[in-house]
């Protein structure tokens, strides 16, 4: 019996015979299968499609790890056939909150400076001297003839509060900070009441900041608008966006209003009081809401407040902003002045709508 016969336990010959050309067939065909499938892998690697064998030594390496291999093809679907399983990656675990949101947000060199001793201090003298020259400026426009003396008092009124509002990001994140920054208003109202009162000549402050010329002008409107301005930096200062939406109507919204309404507002008088005009109110409430929204967007991008959705955003300034411009076009003046009652309302309806 000869070695067929023999590992079949003596079968009959010809039965051995084609087991034997059954396993010749096998070892001559399985290079050429590992052959057919390497080049299966090559063509479709060319066509960038997923390669079983690396699928399967990927598998392997998991099985090695001790991690559970994916779910067959069938499981996942047909599409597992031509778009392998994405692979996992590890999520990395977020960073804990920062102490202040506006010092994540300002820049790393700012943020060293204010840890400086003193640097409050020196930037309230910075913006006092700023906002004394901006105002000064004008008085010399005003004085030499250069600039109208009602346009000269708008531009001091529209401006004024808005550079000063840029300097708040300066000062520190110390509790006392606001109270420096509230200084530099505070001293523009020593300003007007020395002058105003006639303890401190200025020809050149009450051309550029009354209506008629007088010195004893600045003790109304000029005084009133500096004394908001203080109020709102130390009560308000950057926490909530009330402040920064009160001094936008005052300043870009009123004082946007009378520069307009002089120009384009005589033949159009509001029903209410003639005084005012449809084309000043219409300026007023654009372009306070314009003022508004860039420093809330602004602020809130440092990091002062949380941030607000501009679809929720907008119609919320949009209705403090008509509201403060209807308190504006009131006859009221002679009662309560404008520097007064629109911050006011401005401040309430802000609080009440955009929440800190």
């Amino acid at each position: 019996m000869d070695l067929a016969a023999a590992q079949h336990g003596g079968a009959h010959p010809q039965h051995a015979r084609r087991c034997g050309a059954r396993r010749g067939a096998v070892g001559v065909a399985g290079p050429l299968r590992r052959g057919l499938a390497a080049t299966k892998c090559a063509c479709k690697a060319a066509l960038q499609l997923p390669c079983p064998l690396e699928g399967q030594r990927r598998q392997r390496q998991r099985q090695r790890q001790g991690a559970s291999p994916p779910a067959p093809a069938a499981e996942r679907g047909p599409c597992a056939l031509f778009f392998p399983p994405q692979r996992q990656h590890r999520r990395r675990p977020c960073a804990p909150p920062a102490a202040s949101a506006a010092h994540f947000a300002l820049p790393q060199q700012l943020l060293e400076l204010q840890s400086q001793p003193g640097w409050d201090v020196a930037c309230m003298l910075l913006a006092a001297v700023a906002a004394y020259g901006w105002v000064k400026l004008f008085d010399r426009l005003a004085g030499s003839g250069a600039l109208d003396r009602k346009l000269s008092r708008k531009l001091v009124h529209a401006t004024a509060g808005p550079l000063f509002m840029l300097t708040w990001p300066l000062f520190s994140a110390a509790p006392e900070a606001r109270f420096f920054a509230a200084a530099v208003p505070a001293l523009n109202a020593t300003r007007l009441l020395l002058v105003g009162s006639g303890a401190l000549s200025d020809p050149g402050l009450v051309k550029s900041t009354s209506r008629g010329g007088g010195a004893r002008e600045l003790l109304g409107g000029p005084l009133y608008y500096v004394a908001v301005l203080a109020a709102i930096t130390a009560g308000l200062w950057r926490a909530a966006p009330a402040g920064l939406v009160a001094v936008s109507m005052v300043c870009g919204g009123d004082g946007l209003a009378d520069i307009v309404g002089r120009r384009w507002g005589a033949g159009n008088p509001l029903p209410w009081n003639a005084a005012k005009s449809w084309a000043g109110s219409a300026a007023m409430a654009l372009g306070g809401a314009a003022m508004a929204l860039g420093f809330i967007l602004a602020f809130s991008a440092l990091g002062y407040f949380p941030s607000y959705e501009l679809d929720a955003l907008l119609p919320r300034v949009a209705a403090v902003s008509v509201a403060c411009t209807l308190v504006e076009s009131l006859p009221i003046n002679t009662v309560v002045d404008d520097n007064l009652s629109v911050p006011a309302v401005g401040v309430a309806l802000t609080a009440a709508l955009l929440p800190a």
